[in-house]
């Protein structure tokens, strides 16, 4: 962590430490209670402590004081790396490269005493990635991070500077261009930025400028061109095949396939030239790892649905579009890869503990991966919301939607229904349809308002249910702020969720194709009538919120990688 000592005189001396704070090590007063300042300053060999007028701790006893205002907003668990970093014998090995020559023997506590500013260089920083740490304990991740230096000046030294170095990940974000399955991924790149971390997004049409709205650094990995409507329009002409192997992912209905073959090679593209550290992708993804590969860098993969994760065994052994051997060829020729596939970094499980999830950190029994709890933060983007979306509703308020994929595929027949059977009821109907022509379902009843694009986040706190096809977001939206939920499934996966939210009681489910009115109706009227589906809605709803937060996660993650 200190790299390098600058200057010739490694003689004792008077005089005042000095540190020369890079911009972000400035911030407010340190802490009493700092969980470092035994480590630090030596107070916890008993030497008599006292409070400076300025603010800092002084020491009166044999030490030589110690002055930073700016350390103390490290957590407990740095003290115990500090305080493992010491006791451990190559710590004295650390020490003594660094030490003045010809000075005295540097043992742990030497070292802790003699040397504070070493020590202050490498606790400073909230965001230590400490390659230091990871030598010590044996590990190596390979990373080639983005450094941020910030000198110190040493009084025992003098005419010294300690250079310390903070390392920074940069981390490739990447999963298929929908928004259901792109933006679970948003709040952890959010977390990642906060904490300091480059993130770049490599997408496609039609989430590219989404995820810019995001406020995210976006590449577009298929310009100018809507990668979806390329395939529908090759799937159902049956022309300009590349080759077979195309061909038979095209027949198969790979759509995810067929997206990640052609996006493959510009994501690695743009990984190289963004100088990526670490590539984050979505589990349903199928070119995430492959391109960690390319890159040779480690991969973190981030579960975006609420049926399954790659942690459940055997929904990663059963046949899938997902591990597709021809795929899984065409991905490595188009990358000339020859290697096995690389085991994750880790792996990121969002579910509630109920619905398959996991409470604490777990094992992968097949790989050995670590395999962690997040918290599902609903984001589906932003909008100038109409006031009345945020009052108390005169009556039950139930959201009926679609989505963004089936309205583009199928139309909204399966809506016309459940519309029909809500025109009679006494509720208020509000149809978030986004940009989508609703002329087909013609004139539309009283109790029903059209909002075009509305975010879940604005408009799930006041509902008493929703209805909708059974997408990925969607569930997780609903679940997230505990809402029950008419699920009219859509096509294969979408009816595997539905299974799993109404074996839950949380939801209630039918086919869209046989559903009559007197039907939707009486489903309706139970999931509005029995409280027991809401009490289980809360109930998950709960346990989603004890889930680890993303910003948890990406301390984590650093703790890992560091």
């Amino acid at each position: 962590m200190v790299d390098a000592l600058e200057g010739a005189d490694h003689h004792g001396g008077a005089g005042a430490p000095q540190l020369v704070d890079a911009p972000w090590q400035r911030g407010p007063a340190r802490h009493a209670a700092d969980p470092l300042a035994p480590l630090i300053d030596g107070s916890g060999d008993g030497e008599r402590v006292a409070p400076d007028p300025a603010g800092r701790r002084l020491h009166d006893g044999p030490s030589p004081p110690v002055t930073n205002p700016n350390l103390g907003r490290r957590s407990t668990k740095l003290a115990a790396s500090a305080a493992d970093w010491f006791r451990h014998p190559r710590a004295r090995e650390a020490a003594t490269r660094h030490a003045p020559r010809n000075g005295p023997p540097h043992d742990a506590r030497h070292c802790r005493r003699q040397y504070p500013a070493g020590l202050n260089a490498i606790a400073t920083s909230s965001k230590i990635f400490s390659t230091t740490l990871s030598a010590i304990r044996g590990r190596s991740t390979g990373f080639s991070h983005s450094r941020r230096a910030g000198v110190f000046n040493s009084r025992y030294w003098p005419g010294t500077r300690l250079v310390a170095t903070f390392s920074l990940v940069r981390m490739l974000f990447t999963a298929l261009p929908a928004y259901g399955l792109s933006l679970p991924l948003v709040p952890l790149a959010w977390a990642a930025r906060a904490a300091g971390h480059d993130v770049l997004f490599a997408s496609a049409n039609p989430m590219a400028k989404v995820l810019a709205d995001a406020g995210l650094q976006v590449v577009d990995t298929y310009p100018d061109r809507d990668i979806w409507a390329e395939f529908a329009e090759i799937a159902e002409h049956g022309e300009s095949f590349e080759s077979d192997d195309v061909r038979a992912i095209i027949e198969s209905n790979n759509s995810y396939g067929y997206v990640a073959w052609k996006t493959i090679s510009a994501t690695v593209e743009a990984g190289r030239d963004f100088g990526a550290d670490l590539v984050v992708y979505a589990s349903d993804f199928r070119s995430g790892p492959f391109v960690a590969a390319k890159l040779g860098v480690p991969a973190l993969d981030v579960g975006n649905r609420m049926a399954w994760a790659m942690r459940d065994r055997e929904f990663r052994e059963k046949p899938s579009i997902l591990n597709d051997p021809t795929l899984t060829r065409l991905l490595r020729e188009r990358l000339d890869l020859t290697a096995a596939e690389p085991v994750p970094l880790a792996g990121i499980d969002p579910r509630a503990p109920s619905l398959g999830g996991i409470v604490d950190d777990e094992v992968d029994e097949i790989d050995g991966r670590p395999w962690w709890p997040m918290r599902s933060v609903p984001y589906n983007g932003g909008v100038l919301a109409p006031g009345w979306v945020f009052a108390p509703p005169a009556r039950p308020r139930v959201l009926v939607t679609l989505g963004t994929t089936v309205p583009l595929l199928a139309g909204f027949s399966s809506l016309t229904v459940a519309l029909d059977a809500l025109s009679t009821m006494d509720v208020e109907v509000v149809l978030a349809a986004g940009n989508a022509d609703l002329t087909e379902l013609g004139e539309l009843p009283e109790n029903v308002v059209p909002t075009g694009f509305l975010p879940f986040s604005t408009v799930l706190p006041r509902c008493s249910l929703v209805v909708h096809h059974g997408g990925a977001g969607t569930i997780a939206a609903c679940l997230a702020y505990g809402v029950p939920q008419l699920v009219l499934p859509a096509y294969g996966e979408n009816r595997e969720s539905a299974d799993q939210l109404t074996r839950r009681g949380v939801a209630l489910q039918h086919d869209p194709e046989t559903l009559t009115v007197a039907q939707a109706q009486a489903t309706v009227r139970r999931l509005l009538d029995e409280p027991a589906f809401a009490k289980v809605a809360g109930e998950v709803a709960d346990e989603i919120a004890r889930m680890p937060s993303p910003a948890a996660v990406i301390t984590k993650l650093e703790r890992l990688v560091g």
